[in-house]
């Protein structure tokens, strides 16, 4: 009885709740999922042993903001020990040319950094524009600071294919 009494007042609760201000935007939230091809690094990437190299293939998605009622824009970037998100906090809706971002990195043996990471992006975004009809996007980029390393410069170019299907 306990159970039904506790799980009636959450569904109550939920219900009467206000959602997010994008709830009323995009949902779910359109996506672009592929991955991005690692083309260059820098010297500080190597001297931190993150086992990143040259030609190394990371699963990303990318989620421009396509209305701004929806959260900033961000392209996340996994591999197997190393998952990085840039959350876009620059005034360039969907992380085309340069900006700044922060964001949430979860090192090899499932630590989370500490405030995450902050630095700046270069995206050359294909194509100029982005709606929720387009099919693929390309991007060719470079992140500094990639997972929090100071000076790790990771330069990339991502293949994105529009992710069909409204399930989280």
């Amino acid at each position: 009885m306990l159970r039904i009494i506790g799980a009636a007042g959450l569904a109550l609760a939920v219900i009467g709740s206000s959602a997010p201000a994008y709830a009323q935007a995009n949902q779910p939230l359109v996506v672009w999922q592929g991955g991005a091809s690692v083309t260059k690094i820098t010297k500080a990437c190597k001297d931190a042993l993150i086992g990143l190299k040259v030609g190394d293939l990371m699963q990303s998605v990318y989620r421009p903001r396509l209305d701004p009622a929806e959260p900033n824009s961000t392209l996340s970037m996994l591999r197997v020990r190393l998952a990085v998100a840039f959350v876009n906090q620059s005034g360039n809706d969907q992380m085309m040319g340069q900006g700044n971002y922060t964001g949430p990195v979860i090192r090899g043996r499932a630590r989370a950094v500490p405030g995450g990471a902050a630095g700046a992006y270069n995206f050359k975004v294909k194509p100029a524009v982005i709606d929720e009809t387009v099919k693929f996007i390309t991007i060719e980029g470079s992140v500094s600071n990639f997972a929090g390393f100071d000076g790790c410069t990771v330069n990339f170019l991502g293949t994105y294919a529009l992710r069909v299907g409204d399930e989280e």
